[in-house]
């Protein structure tokens, strides 16, 4: 019986031992600084200063939002996408860019949890495709950030037209909204770029379509 006692002892302490480690070494990790969904591997640094070198060059996703390619900064100035290949301010460089998929209910398109960085572009879609706006058709998205240890979680947020990213609209609260009137019909893409110098974290968001 003693023996017995003492080796579910030892077991206990080498689980809790395995335990402590784990988590130790999760507190002290470094993310890269690329739009990544919400995960176990990264949940614990959910509003937390990321320590990370953003000299990252660039990150290109598919559709499955699969890293298919990246390279540093010494070859690529700027991230690259299939989804967009203009911006309105030239000047500007994503250091990564990344779609992700909404999950339709009823007519609602479900965002996920994602976190993302300082000049990451986040492309939401519908299916790995846009939305077809009719002239005079509405897109609106409502969405909230997890707090964070830094002060502002700034954040552009605008829509994708025939490949180019228009201007859009800047909110650093930790709930917010944007909606666009479509000028022309066409296919249409909502984004977001980090604009912190942390990461920011989405709870979550809705997308919805008003048509007329």
């Amino acid at each position: 019986m003693k023996k017995t006692t003492l080796i579910v002892c030892v077991l206990v302490i080498v689980v809790i031992g395995g335990i402590l480690i784990m988590t130790t070494s999760n507190k002290n990790q470094v993310l890269e600084p690329v739009p990544q969904l919400i995960t176990s591997r990264n949940k614990n640094m959910i509003g937390k200063i990321n320590t990370a070198n953003y000299d990252t060059g660039y990150v290109i996703t598919d559709a499955e939002n699969n890293i298919v390619e990246s390279k540093g900064q010494s070859s690529q100035s700027a991230a690259q996408s299939s989804y967009v290949n203009k911006f309105y301010n030239k000047d500007f460089m994503p250091t990564a860019i990344s779609a992700f998929d909404t999950n339709e209910e009823n007519g609602v398109y479900k965002i996920p949890e994602i976190m993302f960085f300082n000049s990451n572009v986040v492309i939401f879609t519908n299916d790995g495709k846009g939305w077809n706006l009719e002239k005079g058709n509405k897109i609106n998205v409502i969405y909230e950030k997890y707090q964070s240890e830094i002060g502002d979680q700034v954040i552009e947020i605008g829509t994708i037209y025939n490949k180019v990213l228009n201007s859009g609209e800047q909110d650093n609260d930790l709930q917010g909204s944007y909606s666009f009137t479509a000028d022309n019909s066409g296919e249409y893409y909502l984004y977001m770029i980090g604009g912190s110098t942390e990461s920011i974290t989405l709870k979550g968001g809705e997308i919805t379509v008003d048509k007329h």
